[in-house]
């Protein structure tokens, strides 16, 4: 009896860690999360006065680098799915390549913006899904 009663308990802790395990994984993932809205509004709001194509580039790469972060975490968090996200991102990602030292800055810029709304309109449905926290 005394054997059961210690393999239950064992149980019952193992299960415990298992869910914090998995607590301080979405936790994570909400974190990367809030990272890659950041970088998505930095994006955003670059001025088309005054940017340039490497500034559009400098914040897509910080977006990127987010978005590997984003990544990485999520693959510790049970049944989360990134396929439409990864879409956006894709999709992100391609309108900036699209942008030449030939092209307009304004017009540049507003393709970047519309495509990182889109994105952060993804990130917002998974911060939904895990419930994080808006801070």
């Amino acid at each position: 009896m005394k054997k059961l009663l210690i393999v239950l308990l064992a149980f019952g802790l193992l299960v415990a860690a298992c869910g914090d395990s998995q607590e301080d994984a979405e936790a994570k993932l909400c974190d990367n999360l809030a990272d890659l809205n950041s970088a998505l509004q930095s994006a955003e709001a670059l001025d088309p006065a005054t940017a340039t194509v490497d500034d559009i580039n400098d914040a897509a790469d910080a977006v990127n680098d987010a978005w590997d972060d984003v990544v990485s975490a999520a693959q510790d968090v049970e049944s989360i799915q990134l396929d439409n996200t990864q879409t956006a991102v894709d999709d992100f990602q391609s309108t900036v390549s699209g942008i030449s030292g030939d092209s307009s800055i304004p017009e540049a810029q507003q393709q970047v913006a519309a495509a990182a709304q889109t994105l952060v309109t993804q990130v917002d449905s998974i911060n939904s899904e895990l419930s994080c926290s808006s801070s």
